[in-house]
């Protein structure tokens, strides 16, 4: 990346179109052997890459709060939240996990839906379990270039980490420099991971305040560690995170916007997540690193990051789901501009649902300056006869 970044909605473009890079790595065990079999085999053959189209990312993982809000929102008494605890971490902004593939998916489709975005990416006929606890999708496909939120392909994923870089850590190094002896402080400045988490166990109490006390021991809060060239936090480490594909290995030679396979029957295949988490070591904190799991696999260690490629500069400009004669909201740099508010009651909230604004206009126009605001997430919510409600992002 070159020049200044461009950023939507927490969310940073990915200068991918016409450029290209080496995905995978060369070697097969870096982990040596297990049973006589090569550890990161899964990683092979090296092959050339290019996309035809830039693509958004999350500048930082999906956090418990925004996650738990979005979802109960949406999905209402279909939504189990989470089994989020102190002993593997918890917090309003600590990065949300225990989620299986369809729930992730299913996430991607309520943000679209609450930020107004004209489409869903994710279609399926029937939901197996209950949302947010172990729920599988069933006949599942994917729109990938809609105008909506999704999870990134594998190779969208390690192009972000990347940032430009061609080594195994977006900060510059290779495993070969922590073979031997891993730089903890270099690494933990990058990357929460086995030696500032999991290798200290559940004795190391952070106090937070009130119902946020939280471990060292487990998922960390998000965007507290460096970030790489494109301002991406956490792609090393703290929750691995979903992607798009199914599991399958490399074909040999070039491949333009590679998808992964489309299996006949995805009940049987394993889903893809990329990058290390608080238990591993720092082999697994690579740019290259693979890990499969089954879609319902829920557990301490994974979580996920948001994508798009079919956002347009048009979207921008605009919020979707407050219409028609009755109130509407627009949003602009710095200010939140409301139309049809006379006699309204518009609130503030954040995503943990305590309320920052609340007030009556009683004029037909109505703007708040979001100075005062903390870049972030927040709730909107304006009543007049019936409630309506809008996540928003306010950014800097």
């Amino acid at each position: 990346p070159s020049g200044p970044l461009e950023h939507f909605r927490g969310m940073v473009k990915i200068m991918a179109k016409d450029h290209d890079f080496e995905m995978g790595q060369p070697c097969d065990t870096i982990r040596g052997y297990i049973a006589g079999f090569p550890t990161t085999d899964g990683e092979q053959p090296v092959h050339t890459v290019d996309f035809t189209y830039d693509f958004w990312m999350d500048t930082a993982e999906v956090t418990q709060g925004e996650y738990d809000s979005l979802m109960k929102m949406t999905y209402e008494s279909k939504y189990s939240r989470p089994s989020w605890n102190a002993s593997n971490g918890l917090g309003f902004s600590w990065a949300a996990y225990a989620i299986e593939w369809g729930s992730a998916a299913l996430f991607c489709n309520a943000r679209s839906k609450a930020h107004g975005l004209p489409d869903t990416a994710y279609s399926y006929t029937g939901i197996v379990g209950r949302v947010g606890s172990l729920c599988t999708l069933q006949n599942v496909s994917v729109k990938l270039h809609a105008n909506a939120y999704r999870l990134p392909t594998e190779a969208e994923w390690e192009y972000a980490y990347r940032g430009g870089t061609n080594t195994d850590y977006y900060w510059g190094k290779d495993f070969e420099d922590y073979r031997i002896a891993p730089v903890k402080a270099e690494i933990d400045s990058y990357a929460t991971w086995v030696e500032n988490s999991f290798g200290l166990g559940k004795g190391n109490i952070v106090r937070l305040g009130p119902g946020l006390d939280s471990l060292y021991y487990g998922a960390h809060e998000v965007g507290k560690k460096k970030p790489n060239n494109y301002g991406l936090y956490d792609m090393a480490g703290n929750v691995s995170e979903w992607c798009n594909d199914w599991d399958d290995y490399y074909s040999w030679g070039a491949a333009t916007d590679p998808i992964g396979p489309t299996p006949a029957n995805p009940a049987g295949y394993l889903q893809v997540r990329r990058g290390g988490n608080w238990s591993n070591n720092v082999s697994y904190l690579r740019a290259t690193e693979r890990g499969f799991d089954f879609f319902d696999y829920p557990f301490w260690y994974v979580g996920l990051r948001v994508a798009s490629s079919g956002i347009t500069s048009g979207v921008k400009n605009r919020i979707g789901i407050l219409h028609g004669k009755g109130p509407s909201l627009r949003q602009y740099s710095g200010s939140l501009c409301f139309d049809n508010a006379a006699g309204c009651e518009i609130g503030i909230y954040s995503l943990q649902g305590k309320r920052i604004v609340s007030v009556i206009p009683h004029t037909k126009r109505f703007t708040y300056g979001t100075g005062a605001l903390s870049q972030g997430s927040y709730i909107v919510r304006i009543k007049s006869g019936i409630e309506r409600s809008e996540i928003i992002y306010i950014g800097r």
